[in-house]
């Protein structure tokens, strides 16, 4: 009994990264053991990020791009991703940014039952508890992914007020909806993205069978 308590308390710690990294925009493709301990509040997190994806000839890029495309088959929207990347790629960032942001609207509202954004994570909760056992072996990874695209939904469905005039610290899909983002695009905002669409696809394959797509 001591033992389970004592794995469940490095369970919860361990766990806990995840939802840093979220609430700073991060997703990583890793196992919460995986992840540095401390990497989630480290100053200079987007250029380490950057890195991360950089590093090897971009490899751990390269393996989330594949799974994208490999998970959820965009149809009629496979180029769009394709543009983003040769964006992205091109180092503009601007439009790889722009492109991007509608396919995390998209694949929530087309898979949501609520159709909104901040309640499709309980959706995805809900997956995870209801899970087969193949997908148990890997719930771990995959509630680690879910907590911290919850803190990544937060900071991109937050409604801040225009009317105060400050801009979101983070990417905002209403200020960029209403072309009221002023920030410069980085490369760490593609990847941003490019990790909660990567989150995203990794969910729905473990919750459907079906080929997904963005609807219309």
């Amino acid at each position: 009994m001591m033992g389970s308590e004592l794995n469940e308390e490095k369970y919860n710690l361990v766990l806990q990264k995840q939802i840093i990294l979220g609430k700073r925009n991060w997703i990583l493709p890793l196992a919460p053991f995986q992840i540095p301990e401390e990497l989630p509040e480290c100053e200079n997190l987007n250029e380490k990020m950057v890195t991360f994806y950089s590093e090897n000839d971009a490899e751990q890029f390269n393996i989330i791009i594949e799974n994208i495309k490999t998970n959820l088959k965009f149809e009629h929207h496979i180029q769009a991703i394709e543009q983003a990347i040769k964006a992205y790629n091109a180092r503009d960032y601007y439009a790889c940014c722009y492109t991007l942001a509608p396919f995390v609207e998209g694949i929530l509202a087309h898979n949501s039952p609520n159709k909104n954004c901040m309640k499709s994570t309980i959706f995805f909760e809900r997956t995870l508890r209801q899970s087969d056992a193949r997908m148990l072996k890997k719930g771990y990874l995959l509630y680690g992914i879910l907590l911290a695209l919850e803190g990544f939904l937060h900071n991109y469905n937050d409604h801040a007020s225009f009317e105060e005039g400050i801009e979101p610290e983070y990417l905002n899909r209403h200020w960029m909806a209403h072309g009221r983002m002023e920030k410069e695009i980085c490369q760490y905002h593609c990847l941003q993205l490019f990790g909660a669409i990567w989150a995203l696809t990794e969910l729905l394959h473990y919750n459907n069978s079906d080929k997904i797509c963005m609807s219309s």
